[in-house]
């Protein structure tokens, strides 16, 4: 008997589980492309070509991820977020950042960053949705393998981009080089700072790696490691060092405890220690890094950091609980520096205090300090304790990066060009925590309206920094054109660029600058305020402000004053970094302008201790000197300053205010020593005829 068979029909499984979701896989990619977009993105065409394009395009990213990840929430529910107590120890973090921003001495700059960093409040948040992506989204070993190649393609086209920069063939004429190369990162030591958390990771995948591709992994990752290894020690970032130094010391540590510590064991690990260390020193003795690191133990390249931690110590004795408000070293820094710094650190505000410890200390106070290492702790044992025997090909990467960026941190300036790691690495942490995978809840006309709507708004907000880019790129404009003494283009540019972005100080500052080519100095000079008001720790404002005020006041036209505004600004400059020769320079002369001569000469003397290698300093002096009633007085205080600068200008200043007094012999030592320091100075040769001598 026949039996009827029916057509069998194939039977759909429908996996509508969050492992398998679309939701959480575009959270994965996108977590890739923003780390891989942060490493590369620059904007040749802005005022600032690196961190501020890098920070809008991760904020734009962020806006995407935070829409997504809301989405996976309405869709599968709070089971998709790992349990896990990290979650405290970031909240406590985060509300120490807060307070902080609360009682910050700039609101503004805790909001937003300082200028060129941008590592305010707002970078708080976009690290906090990254942390958030990677914890709920990053399931397999298939996600972390596509954020290590975005990461290492991503470092490979900045290290090739370094290569043409020390070859002459960069395609971008940048405004001022460094000596060194520095890819994609704007700086050279930010590049090798990079590079040490890639050694670490690539590190760890060479030593973990497993699943059908191991073998093609481990060799990637060796290559990636040697290359970081190589390029860092060829650029000479000597916190490399520490970074490689801490990355290997971690992976052996890991080694014993995942094999023991038996005698054979202990045998073989020496000696793939003992030839670690070999390598690395016979690549650092051969690299231009070799002469770096013995200045370093020699005790020379090492004042800077002192002083830097010096300023940061007292910052945090003065504000020990809640520090100056995220972001806010440049704030503190006039108050606290030395007067020996301008040879060690430059003129200007330094922005951070290239140490992650003194940098939060200084910043966010001691509740911050200690949130963050609690934090840091947490997260250290989650990865070591449950990481390296859940996952240890994720853990061991994700701890040997973390330990190589720390270690190098302690002597990097911090940036956003590499500060994204602890929160990915943070992430990781909380993604190896217990979690269920949650099925989908049925979607209804109103969730989708939801969902549509929080991705629309996402999607809106993600473009919300082009303005402040448009801003960037017209303060360049600006500041090219006032280079060039194009007054009339150079406003028209500053003017777009704080219609476009009013918030920032140094867009103000060229408008300032452009107006002065204008003569319009009541403008200028209001402009400059605008400046100075939002930064007011800048005494280059001050000292900007101060200037206009006099031309205002010199010109004659309505409005202007006997000075007093001027001199008010100018005190004001000095006030603010009492240790700055440039605003006490501007004091002097400004003082000389309207008849202060002896504040002149105090000012200009000050200027002078503060920086002797600069000789223009001594012509306000000498100015000053020659207007002061008390020609004793003056003719003491220059030869003290003498002692501190002898110069054939101060010597001939000297020699007219002896001879003034009639006191013959001093106009002749001084004409002589003149003459020893520039033999054709026509004015100590009259002195010297005129005294006899």
């Amino acid at each position: 008997m026949r039996t009827s068979r029916r057509p069998q029909t194939l039977a759909v499984v429908r996996r509508d589980d969050y492992e398998t979701s679309p939701l959480r896989q575009a959270i994965v990619l996108l977590v890739a492309l923003k780390v891989a977009g942060i490493i590369l993105i620059l904007d040749p065409t802005g005022l600032d070509a690196f961190h501020l394009a890098k920070s809008l395009f991760s904020r734009g990213v962020a806006w995407l991820l935070a829409g997504l990840v809301a989405i996976v929430l309405l869709r599968f529910g709070r089971a998709v977020v790992p349990r896990t107590r990290l979650h405290l120890f970031v909240f406590a973090f985060v509300a120490a950042n807060v307070l902080s921003a609360l009682v910050a001495e700039n609101a503004y700059v805790a909001l937003f960053g300082e200028s060129e960093k941008y590592l305010g409040l707002t970078f708080l948040v976009d690290m906090v949705v990254l942390y958030v992506a990677v914890a709920i989204s990053f399931r397999r070993p298939a996600d972390w393998i596509i954020l290590a190649v975005a990461i290492g393609l991503a470092g490979a086209l900045s290290v090739g981009y370094a290569a043409a920069q020390s070859l002459g063939l960069d395609p971008v004429r940048w405004d001022a080089l460094a000596d060194r190369p520095s890819g994609t990162f704007g700086n050279p030591d930010m590049l090798g700072h990079f590079l040490s958390l890639l050694f670490g990771g690539a590190l760890g995948i060479a030593v973990l790696a497993t699943g059908r591709r191991a073998l093609l992994l481990r060799v990637a990752a060796a290559s990636i490691a040697a290359v970081a290894l190589v390029v860092a020690t060829a650029i000479a970032t000597r916190g490399s060092l520490l970074g490689f130094i801490a990355a290997l010391a971690l992976a052996g540590l890991i080694h014993v405890r995942a094999r023991g510590v038996s005698r054979p064991t202990m045998g073989r690990m020496a000696l793939r220690g003992l030839a670690a260390v070999v390598v690395l020193t016979s690549i650092v003795a051969l690299s231009p890094l070799a002469a770096r690191a013995r200045t370093t133990v020699q005790g020379y390249q090492v004042r800077d950091r002192v002083l830097l931690d010096g300023v940061a110590l007292e910052a945090l004795a003065d504000r020990p609980l809640f520090g100056y408000g995220p972001d806010n070293f440049a704030v503190a820094y006039p108050r606290y520096r030395q007067g020996d710094s301008i040879t060690q650190l430059g003129v200007g505000p330094e922005p951070s205090a290239h140490s992650w410890p003194f940098q939060t200390a200084a910043t966010l106070g001691l509740v911050g300090l200690v949130a963050l290492l609690a934090l840091m702790a947490a997260a250290g044992r989650s990865l070591w304790a449950r990481g390296l025997v859940q996952a240890p090909a994720v853990a061991m990467p994700v701890l040997l990066a973390s330990a190589a960026y720390l270690a190098h941190g302690l002597v990097a300036v911090d940036t956003i060009s590499v500060d994204w790691w602890p929160w990915v690495a943070l992430g990781a942490a909380a993604a190896l925590g217990p979690h269920r995978s949650g099925a989908a809840r049925p979607f209804t006309l109103p969730h989708l309206v939801l969902a549509t709507s929080l991705l629309g708004l996402a999607v809106f907000a993600s473009a919300s920094g082009i303005t402040a880019l448009r801003s960037n790129q017209s303060a360049l404009i600006a500041k090219l054109a006032w280079q060039e003494g194009r007054g009339a283009a150079a406003r028209a540019a500053a003017e777009a660029s704080v219609r476009q972005d009013p918030g920032r100080a140094d867009h103000w500052n060229w408008l300032g600058l452009a107006l002065d080519y204008q003569a319009e100095w009541r403008a200028s000079g209001d402009a400059f305020l605008e400046a100075a008001t939002r930064a007011p720790y800048e005494a280059a404002y001050w000292s900007n402000l101060a200037r206009s005020r006099a031309r205002q006041a010199l010109s004659g036209n309505e409005g202007s004053d006997d000075g007093a505004a001027a001199i008010d600004a100018a005190r004001r400059a000095v006030a603010t970094d009492p240790n700055s020769p440039e605003a006490n320079v501007v004091l002097a002369e400004i003082a000389s302008l309207f008849g202060d001569y002896e504040l002149a000469l105090d000012a200009s003397s000050h200027a002078i201790r503060l920086y002797p290698a600069e000789t223009s300093f001594d012509f306000v002096a000498a100015e000053a000197a020659l207007g002061v009633a008390d020609q004793a007085t003056a003719q003491r205080k220059l030869e003290e300053l003498i002692g501190v600068r002898d110069s054939a200008t101060l010597r001939v200043t000297a020699a007219q205010l002896a001879l003034t007094r009639d006191d013959r012999d001093s106009a002749r030592l001084h004409a002589r020593r003149a003459l020893e320091l520039d033999p054709r100075n026509s004015a100590a040769l009259a002195i010297l005829k005129e005294a006899g001598g």
